[in-house]
């Protein structure tokens, strides 16, 4: 269960599809100077200073192949007028890019470039159809499953030409198709929860706070609290919000079962402290309303809530947005 997350970056600029202004095209920082008075130009239609990740899934289950939805990965026609007849603008892949985007970015994630046998571009020859100003890149991934979790991929593109002599601007010529794996049940999620500990909260006191639940499988998320910004879990302890170390939950979800039965692990390199379920609840995963209700611990006595000893807490998550 994976679905596939695409962002486009220009070469050291942010492409966007958002409807927003773009204070430095419009100022004619960057491509055409003045395009109602040279010749039209082409380019990526970037848009600088802002990040858009999209979620491409549609169900968010993918078997096989994934065809991307590429609508915010355009190619404009930079002129007053829209196109009068077809207008096709040649492309090339340039594993450079990326690699020159990593070398001038080293605080951000790296990014790796893909193969050629893990992504196909439908044609390398994009049409700005005319009574249009936009043409859009077209990629699939043959085999979403075999991408790796851990990594992000890019596809460096770059246009090497357009019809009839027209200008290709230097500036917005090249771009990455950032390619991130991630599965259904990544995102930013509303916890409201309850714990109890039989010294540092005794009355099963709670809270509420935003956490992210980030891929770890195909159908599994481990909690990171941005909070403390590490992979954490909120708990209140000695009456306030604290977490414990070398503890990091991991949530599987079941979608074979009805309902999407859910269990927690302990998924910290360090860590000593195994979960259990709680027996008397059932924790489930609600795709309807994107909603994992769990309750889970450690320390019960043979299975059964030992008040002098179990450390647990009763969890509800509600899906707010994607992760960035």
């Amino acid at each position: 269960m994976k679905k596939i997350i695409i962002v486009a970056l220009g070469a050291l600029v942010i492409l966007n599809s958002s409807c927003l202004k773009d204070k430095g095209f419009d100022n004619q920082e960057y491509g055409i100077k003045d395009p109602g008075a040279q010749y039209p130009g082409v380019g990526f239609d970037l848009l600088s200073g802002t990040a858009i990740v999209k979620d491409l899934s549609v169900s968010g289950e993918i078997s096989s192949s994934q065809k991307l939805d590429s609508s915010y990965l355009a190619i404009s026609l930079l002129a007053e007028n829209l196109a009068s007849s077809d207008l096709t603008v040649t492309l090339a892949v340039d594993s450079k890019i990326v690699t020159d985007y990593n070398t001038a970015n080293p605080s951000q994630p790296r990014m790796t470039a893909m193969t050629s046998s893990q992504y196909t571009l439908q044609s390398l020859n994009v049409v700005i159809p005319a009574g249009s100003n936009k043409g859009f890149v077209k990629i699939s991934i043959p085999n979403a499953t075999l991408l790796d979790k851990n990594k992000i991929y890019g596809i460096g593109l770059k246009i090497v030409s357009a019809d009839n002599g027209i200008t290709v601007a230097s500036n917005m010529s090249k771009c990455i198709a950032k390619v991130v794996v991630k599965n259904i049940y990544d995102g930013v999620y509303f916890l409201d929860f309850q714990n109890f500990h039989p010294s540092r909260n005794t009355d099963n006191l709670g809270d509420t706070t935003t956490v992210e639940l980030r891929t770890s499988s195909a159908n599994s998320v481990k909690i990171f609290w941005p909070d403390v910004d590490a992979y954490a879990n909120p708990s209140i302890l000695d009456g306030g919000l604290n977490t414990f170390p070398n503890q990091e939950p991991n949530y599987t979800i079941d979608n074979t079962t009805s309902p999407n039965l859910v269990v927690v692990d302990n998924a910290a390199a360090a860590a000593a402290i195994a979960y259990e379920m709680n027996p008397d609840f059932v924790s489930y995963y609600d795709p309807a309303t994107k909603k994992l209700y769990v309750k889970w611990g450690y320390y019960y006595n043979g299975g059964i809530f030992d008040a002098t000893q179990t450390r647990e807490w009763t969890q509800t998550f509600t899906y707010l947005r994607p992760t960035k």
